[in-house]
């Protein structure tokens, strides 16, 4: 259940993003819209998959939630489509991890190991946009870490 919940948290994150779009272009309404839209829906779905799947199902609810959220208010406040693209890799990098979280038991070691791989991942894929590698740089530079 913590690795779903995490795995919400983290589209929760995300929808900051279009949260703060929508505020700057003066439309908080939007957001409080959308929020009502979800409510009744996202009660129904709440209570079916509680009363099927237990505490499983009332985070895989929620998860669902926060992600149809996301596709709502993204789309409410304009994202523009290479910017969600960018977003996709981070996404489905997140999906196959924790799809490998729950279906496999792995060890200690290993699941060390799957992180640090999605780690490095998630960096790599942060530094291919222009902006991103150019604040590490930054980041580098002030710190003193570079060679």
């Amino acid at each position: 259940v913590t690795q779903i919940l995490l795995f919400g948290s983290w589209l929760n994150g995300l929808a900051y993003i279009s949260l703060s779009m929508g505020q700057a272009q003066g439309r908080p309404e939007l957001v409080a819209k959308i929020s009502a839209l979800e409510v009744l829906p996202y009660l129904a779905l709440l209570w079916l998959f509680t009363t099927h799947f237990g505490l499983r199902g009332a985070a895989i609810a929620w998860v669902l939630r926060a992600g149809i959220d996301n596709v709502l208010q993204f789309k409410a406040a304009g994202l523009p489509t290479p910017e969600l693209k960018r977003l996709a890799g981070g996404f489905l990098l997140m999906v196959v991890a924790v799809s490998i979280a729950q279906t496999t038991d792995l060890g200690v070691a290993t699941s060390v190991c799957v992180a640090a791989l999605c780690v490095l991942l998630s960096v790599i894929q942060l530094l291919r946009h222009p902006t991103m590698r150019s604040y590490a740089v930054m980041f580098i530079k002030k710190f003193g870490f570079s060679p």
